[in-house]
């Protein structure tokens, strides 16, 4: 919408600041610039996404799977994408973010940041104050946000299949157990991957560099991805079983 506000907001200008930070303070410049709530909100719908991811995703509302996303975006911009791809029908969105980390609903629900409309713009805030753990950002530990979502559903009956890609996927990935399945994002740049390969569990050129000082052991098994005809490939070898 306006790449012009792209250092202020994530570059140099904003290197202090945290994800959330940033993301506040871009709404901010967007609104400053002349844009409004619908542009950004219409911006949000029309960014790509696989066919495939779609297929996924309702395939496995299909199958009944309890579904969960969990990301260090924002409510508003997966909102919008859901209504775009046509699955917010298999998401609760009315439940209110207090009430989401422990809603029974038997939709899916939305664990992100907040976002939301204030004095005619959008604002983003963090999803809770981590001061705990140190492999996760201050805004979101995506290890305790899935502890504590999982712990409100009776003892496990099926196997937990998580799809992960950046670094602060690794803390939720080391709460997963045997029979669980890890789907990490295949390629350097991938956070999830390299820290992966950190621990040893991967071989790569991170194997055994720079490891980090607590070992934090995988139990899931692992299977790669790297587009969206794997992830539904997965889907559908391991939610047929």
């Amino acid at each position: 919408l306006a790449p012009e506000c792209y250092d202020e907001a994530f570059g140099r200008g904003g290197s202090a600041l945290g994800w959330t930070e940033r993301m506040d303070r871009a709404m901010g410049l967007l609104q400053d610039g002349g844009k409004t709530v619908a542009e950004v909100r219409s911006a949000a719908a029309s960014v790509p996404f696989y066919p495939e991811m779609k297929e996924a995703l309702a395939y496995a509302g299909e199958m009944g799977c309890r579904l969960i996303i969990l990301s260090d975006a924002n409510r508003i911009f997966i909102e919008e994408g859901l209504k775009a791809m046509g699955l917010d029908h298999l998401f609760d969105l009315d439940v209110a973010q207090e009430k989401r980390l422990y809603s029974e609903a038997r939709q899916g629900v939305i664990l992100t940041n907040e976002g939301f409309e204030e004095n005619g713009r959008l604002r983003v805030a963090p999803f809770h104050d981590n001061k705990d753990c140190p492999l996760c950002p201050t805004n979101l530990c995506k290890g305790r946000v899935l502890s504590d979502a999982l712990a409100t559903r009776p003892a496990r009956s099926s196997p937990i299949l998580y799809i992960g890609d950046g670094g602060g996927d690794f803390c939720a990935a080391a709460r997963l157990e045997e029979g669980d399945v890890l789907l990490y994002r295949e390629g350097r740049k991938w956070g999830l991957q390299r820290r992966l390969e950190r621990q040893g569990c991967l071989p790569g050129p991170e194997n055994g560099q720079k490891a980090l000082e607590v070992q934090y052991p995988i139990k899931a098994g692992l299977r790669p991805w790297r587009n969206g005809a794997d992830v539904l490939r997965a889907f559908e070898d391991i939610l047929s079983r």
